[in-house]
């Protein structure tokens, strides 16, 4: 465990090394770019060519090489001790025998769970066959008269139509004709109506 926490601390200090590193060296291009450019600047709108801001380039680095190292110092220090309290805290509860006693229970509840499918199945095929097959089958065979019922109705309706036929199209036809008659009375009202109303 030592061993890994201080292959860790190291991984943590080189991985903060290398980004402020980087940081600095940016950050010094971005100065001196800045600096040279307020200089150009500088000496267009005031005519002096030696104008001096007073920058202590030398000061600079090493304050920024002081923030460096302090902010390397504080990601390793506060690294280091997240990882100890983690530690800490994974001795303290007894990890190990915790993650021991989930997997033994994981492995009681999947025998469990096989131990009652070897005991169902053949418990529910012999319920269906003592119980539930009679019902099916009474279901099934009263299915089928239903549907012959329905399907000897609807031939029945069809012979019906078929002995019938002459006898609804004449009763049809006299309807017809009825209809007609009153039709010729009603338009002839009808027309007389509309006719005297037009004089």
């Amino acid at each position: 465990m030592t061993s890994m926490l201080g292959k860790l601390n190291d991984m943590a200090a080189q991985a903060s090394q290398s980004f402020f590193e980087g940081l600095n060296q940016n950050l010094e291009n971005k100065i001196e770019e800045l600096k040279q450019k307020l200089l150009d600047y500088a000496k267009n709108i005031t005519g002096r060519a030696n104008i001096d801001f007073g920058f202590d380039e030398k000061a600079i680095k090493t304050n920024l090489t002081k923030v460096k190292n302090d902010i390397i110092k504080i990601v390793k220090s506060w690294g280091t001790f997240v990882l100890a309290i983690g530690f800490k805290i994974a001795d303290d509860v007894n990890i190990g025998a915790i993650i021991t006693k989930v997997t033994e229970l994981l492995a009681a509840f999947t025998n469990l769970a096989s131990t009652m499918t070897d005991v169902l199945i053949p418990a529910f095929n012999a319920f269906y066959d003592t119980g539930l097959s009679k019902m099916f089958t009474w279901l099934g065979s009263t299915a089928l008269n239903g549907l012959q019922l329905l399907i000897d109705t609807f031939n029945d309706w069809s012979d019906w139509f078929v002995e019938n036929q002459t006898l609804i199209l004449n009763f049809f036809t006299a309807l017809g004709t009825i209809f007609s008659s009153v039709w010729t009375v009603i338009s002839g009202k009808l027309d007389s109506s509309f006719g005297s109303l037009s004089e």
